[in-house]
């Protein structure tokens, strides 16, 4: 029996024994396994931080090159305008068209790296407003109607009957990426033809916009490479204006961003088909009839258009001499100052209608000489004039807030002659 005892004690130590250190084992495990889960979890953060960091300094580095980019495009962009009104011989009208084609071509890739970069930093941000669809698709399809003369097709819109004149949504980006969807259509496509169609289910709050073309089509395998940023399917360089494959990646983001979606079908040799629907889309009908008071406020001032002497505030000299000869094309007056110093001091002794206030000058930036001429007029009990601030970064025309109080509208460069005087017209 003492043996037999002796036996089951052994026993049980050595069973004890042998679970402490496989206990022992396990523990040391786990904590070398929570050791490398914790320094993962460090390597991942560190790693999220600097990919964040790269992504802002891309986007900063964008938005500063753009804005370099855009002051002498504003001078490229003026004068090809100021040329068309010209007389010319039909040799240096095709020139002309040549150079307003190629400086809108660079206005709108910048645009789309400065979206691209918008989207990838979470910047881009929604401006809705009350507009006629049906006039954004007339014009978009006169815009598409010049790039298709050369090509044996035909380009067909259609805004359906079931959709309502007047809808509230972001105009600009709904536009872009309609521009976009044509844009590929008409590259891809030598014969037949494109159609836009547009419509609106009411009982869903749904717009759908379907471009449909017979084109080249895409193969299937390709389908997920669409909206890949700079992708380019075609790689034989048969397609002239290949583009740099940002224009289907960007109007996904947009079209994500006003909560819709984009699909594609497509058949070689055949044809393709875009359709994006767009949610929840209110109609309402109190806004839009502000908007139409408002439509019929702005065609009364354009008809009622008289002479304006404006202040020109801009330090470049090409950019100051555009402004001048749109100025003078719209039977307005002007004067010059060199910097927002100058501008301050012209405007404590003299009066002006309107203000052409660049932001980024030296000695005081337009921002602050801004404030200085309003806030000075105020205490004085001057008229205050009207002052639209003109930039070519777009981050300063984003921060609206910061001038609330002091600024009629804003124009981002480069500048048409159509866009000043709407802009003045309206101020």
């Amino acid at each position: 029996m003492k043996l037999a005892f002796l036996q089951v004690i052994a026993i049980t130590l050595i069973i004890t024994i042998t679970f402490t250190s496989i206990n022992d084992d396990i523990q040391l495990k786990i904590i070398k396994q929570k050791e490398k889960l914790q320094e993962s979890y460090t390597q991942l953060v560190i790693a999220k931080e600097y990919a964040e960091k790269a992504t802002l300094a891309k986007t900063n580095f964008i938005m500063n090159i753009s804005h370099e980019i855009r002051t002498p495009l504003n001078g490229i962009v003026g004068i090809a305008d100021l040329l068309k009104i010209q007389v010319l011989n039909e040799e240096q009208k095709k020139l002309v068209q040549s150079l307003d084609i190629s400086s809108k071509t660079l206005v709108d890739l910048i645009n789309d790296l400065l979206d691209l970069s918008k989207i990838e930093a979470n910047k881009l941000t929604l401006n809705n407003e009350i507009f006629d669809i049906r006039q954004t698709a007339i014009e978009t399809n006169d815009l598409m109607i010049t790039q298709i003369k050369d090509k044996n097709i035909n380009l067909y819109t259609a805004v359906l009957e079931n959709t309502p004149n007047y809808i509230l949504l972001d105009r600009v980006k709904y536009k872009q990426v309609l521009i976009n969807l044509l844009s590929n259509a008409i590259k891809f496509t030598n014969q037949g033809y494109i159609n836009c169609t547009i419509s609106y289910d009411a009982n869903k709050s749904v717009l759908t916009t379907t471009v449909e073309d017979t084109g080249i089509g895409i193969a299937d395998e390709h389908h997920n490479k669409l909206f890949t940023p700079f992708t380019q399917l075609n790689t034989t360089n048969s397609i002239e204006n290949n583009g740099i494959g940002m224009g289907l990646a960007i109007s996904k983001k947009l079209i994500e961003l006003m909560d819709g979606e984009i699909t594609v079908e497509s058949t070689i040799e055949k044809g393709s088909c875009f359709k994006f629907t767009i949610p929840n889309i209110t109609i309402n009908q109190e806004a839009i009839a502000r908007n139409k008071n408002t439509e019929k406020t702005n065609n009364k001032l354009m008809q009622e258009q008289k002479v304006l002497h404006i202040l020109i505030s801009e330090d470049h000299k090409i950019n100051q001499i555009v402004l001048a000869k749109m100025l003078e094309k719209l039977n307005h007056t002007y004067e010059f100052a060199n910097n927002g110093q100058e501008a301050v001091d012209i405007c404590a002794h003299k009066t002006f209608d309107v203000i052409l206030m660049d932001i980024q000058m030296p000695l005081i930036n337009g921002i602050e000489a801004t404030k200085i001429i309003v806030d000075n007029c105020k205490k004085e009990g001057r008229a205050v004039p009207k002052i639209i601030i003109c930039s070519a970064n777009v981050t300063q025309i984003d921060n609206k807030e910061q001038l609330t109080n002091y600024v009629t509208n804003y124009l981002l460069k480069p500048i048409s002659l159509d866009q000043l005087n709407t802009t003045i017209n309206n101020a």
